[in-house]
């Protein structure tokens, strides 16, 4: 979902919904040729659903991860145009890293909303939302349209915007999904090749 101006409820996007038959490639949604490359490489020639409703919408926004807090605040000194953090990390960062501010944030997203508010991050949602520029975009996405994400929605957009694909529970259509039955006294060892 994206979000310009006030609290109200969802609405549909104004353009039609872009179906699949329409957009063939990612180029055509507006990704650089440097990704269209990578993506070509990986063998993902066509875009999903979820991809051909989100990324016209999100290409309206310094990846740091995996690695300690202080190597983590020195890239942040250097005003990034891109953070990804988990609400927790970002609240540490927001208390403890001198100089770090979001006062000049244009876009939020917030990828698996549903879950990361299952997971107790309520409270540092909350407190990132107090001291970012209500003068933003946000971006929610999540699997499920649970209780707690209606209340985020209610509370951080401004005139939503809803992009779904489907209403009903489903399996993404390239996910290949394969039974083995063995006995149980083979269990692990089975598991153990299949690792490898």
């Amino acid at each position: 979902m994206a979000a310009p101006e006030e609290h109200d409820s969802p609405t549909e996007a104004s353009q039609p919904i872009v179906e699949e038959e329409e957009t063939k490639t990612f180029k055509d949604l507006g990704v650089t040729d440097v990704l269209c490359e990578a993506c070509d490489q990986l063998g993902w020639t066509k875009p999903t659903k979820i991809q051909i409703e989100a990324i016209p919408l999100a290409l309206q926004a310094v990846i740091v991860g995996g690695i300690d807090s202080m190597s983590q605040s020195l890239a942040l000194a250097k005003k990034p145009h891109i953070i990804i953090a988990t609400p927790g990390r970002l609240i540490d960062h927001l208390e403890n890293t001198k100089g770090f501010n979001l006062r000049a944030l244009k876009y939020l997203v917030m990828d698996e909303a549903d879950r990361i508010l299952n997971m107790d991050f309520e409270t540092e949602v909350d407190k990132i939302l107090k001291v970012i520029p209500r003068d933003r975009k946000t971006f929610l996405f999540s699997a499920t349209m649970t209780k707690k994400v209606q209340k985020l929605q209610r509370a951080a957009l401004k005139n939503p915007v809803k992009c779904a694909v489907s209403s009903k529970y489903q399996t993404v259509e390239k996910l290949q999904q394969y039974y083995i039955f063995i006995p149980s006294k083979f269990k692990s060892k089975r598991l153990g090749s299949l690792n490898k």
